[in-house]
């Protein structure tokens, strides 16, 4: 299926799924707001750098379980993708 998807071997530590749960509901939350001020680019622009975080996170931990490489610098790239859609935004 993909990326997301895939079925891991090693289980992901709790410290991590707790952090990701945190960048999720405050982007859920930052999404909300975002609706209801007619798309503000205000919250958009951290939307797009809590995204990046999660992707960094999500690279940190494949990398700290030692799983192939292609699989944290995916998670790396996308990162590095989001932290730059963020920063342009951030003007």
């Amino acid at each position: 299926m993909g990326l997301s998807f895939q079925k891991s071997e090693k289980k992901s530590m709790t410290s991590i799924n707790f952090l990701r749960t945190l960048i999720i509901i405050a982007t859920v939350l930052l999404l909300g707001l975002a609706i209801m001020n007619h798309m503000d680019f205000f919250y958009i622009k951290y939307i797009f750098i809590l995204s990046g975080f999660s992707s960094l996170v999500s690279g940190l931990e494949s990398l700290y379980l030692r799983e192939r490489k292609g699989i944290y610098l995916v998670e790396l790239s996308l990162a590095m993708i989001w932290f730059y859609a963020g920063f342009i935004l951030w003007q």
